[in-house]
């Protein structure tokens, strides 16, 4: 084992030498991957009778969706939800099914 780490010393040192970056000497050399993702905003209006708790339920059923980065109400308007999602992953029409599940009569207009 000795024998074959004094080898792979060897060659990283030579590498060094010669003006090689690796990851290994240099964790710069690595470039940084890079996610591109569209986002797109909707905004659904619910009733706003909807208690605190079914605003927690929907806001973490739409969390835990494919797709979506946030889901939250609107502090000010408690009938207001906004998602943001990635249109590739998920589709509008399948946000607003998961709020209808608390409320038949939500409606969704985009942003």
């Amino acid at each position: 084992m000795q024998i074959l780490a004094g080898r792979y010393a060897r060659a990283f040192e030579q590498n060094r030498d010669l003006g090689f970056e690796t990851a290994f000497n240099n964790p710069a050399a690595q470039p940084a991957k890079e996610i591109a993702m569209d986002i797109t905003d909707l905004l659904i209006h619910v009733h706003p009778a909807l208690s605190a708790e079914q605003r927690a339920k929907i806001e973490e059923a739409l969390r835990g969706s494919k797709g979506v980065v946030s889901a939250h109400f609107s502090p000010a308007h408690p009938h207001v939800l906004t998602v943001a999602y990635d249109p590739e992953a998920s589709h509008a029409g399948q946000l607003l099914q998961i709020v209808r599940e608390w409320d038949q009569a939500a409606t969704m207009a985009g942003l």
